[in-house]
């Protein structure tokens, strides 16, 4: 480079204006888009899994950024629900959600204080299909949600080797 800052080599002012804007070659990090799963929650009585009931479609390990409800129609009165990366399609867990609330129509997020007391606000290793902890699971606490009615994303990207 001349003193100026400015490359000789160019073959026209677009291609030296190109590279400026791009910022310096990195060759050691790699971008991953962030996939999204989407699924209808599931009206339950209380107690009950299956809210959420996701198996990883991915044959490796992901890390779940976050996930997002959209309740459209409330569940019951005081209705909540946990929700967790567990080891089958029947376990439970709280570490995403702990209690979130389901008896209002409303967006929650689980990289929030929508996350409850023991939701872990940070991403969580879903193991590959058929792995020890590939299922996302949702289980209702209080007064169950039989008349909820929304949806669930669930953004992740690959875990690194």
């Amino acid at each position: 480079m001349s003193p100026n800052n400015r490359v000789d080599s160019w073959s026209s002012p677009g291609e030296e204006i190109t590279q400026i804007l791009a910022g310096p070659k990195v060759t050691s990090h790699s971008w991953t888009a962030e996939s999204v799963l989407s699924g209808t929650l599931t009206a339950k009585a209380v107690n009950t899994v299956g809210v959420i009931r996701l198996q990883n479609p991915y044959d490796h390990e992901r890390l779940i950024t976050k996930v997002v409800l959209y309740i459209t129609t409330a569940g019951a009165s005081s209705a909540t629900m946990d929700v967790d990366v567990v080891g089958s399609s029947s376990a439970t867990g709280d570490d995403i959600f702990d209690g979130v609330v389901l008896s209002a129509a409303a967006r929650k997020d689980s990289g929030t204080t929508d996350a409850g007391t023991n939701g872990e606000k940070r991403p969580w290793v879903w193991d590959e299909k058929d792995g020890t902890n590939d299922w996302l699971t949702g289980k209702t606490l209080v007064n169950g949600a039989t008349a909820l009615v929304g949806y669930y994303h669930v953004y992740s990207i690959p875990s690194l080797p």
